[in-house]
């Protein structure tokens, strides 16, 4: 009498390769785990760098904001040079960054002011509107474009 290894008396028989079909699904959802967890890291390294930066063009726009108030008490009555170019640290001038502050329509008693910071291709501006009174330049509005 020959007995079969695989069923016994009163159930049906395993299917073979029972163990290896359930190992090859579980290494496939781990590989698919592992490769959404991954992509998942990259967007948020990303992310990351993207608000770095433009954390770091936010404090440059800021900076040139401050720095046309102070220079704006040595203006002339009539309106001052178009366009500055500031310079800034060396590491921020290695990364690619700009800052620059450009006169836009000026007459003799109001001028508009853009602070522009700029890296690759990211652009952060403020515009600032000055007024000319009896004491010289100063500050009306600011603006964060």
């Amino acid at each position: 009498m020959t007995r079969n290894t695989l069923s016994t008396p009163g159930t049906s028989p395993r299917p073979r390769g029972f163990a290896a079909m359930v190992s090859i699904t579980l290494v496939g959802l781990v590989s698919v785990s592992i490769l959404t967890v991954s992509a998942l890291l990259r967007a948020e390294a990303r992310r990351a760098d993207l608000s770095r930066v433009d954390a770091q063009l936010r404090e440059l726009v800021h900076v040139g904001g401050e720095l046309a108030v102070k220079q704006s008490t040595t203006w002339p009555a009539s309106s001052p040079a178009a366009t500055q170019d500031i310079s800034l640290p060396a590491g921020l001038v290695t990364d690619g960054y700009t800052l620059q502050l450009k006169i836009d329509s000026p007459t003799n008693d109001r001028l508009q002011l853009e602070v522009a910071a700029k890296v690759e291709n990211r652009v952060s501006t403020q515009t600032l509107v000055f007024q000319n009174s009896t004491g010289g330049w100063k500050l009306d509005r600011a603006m964060i474009d």
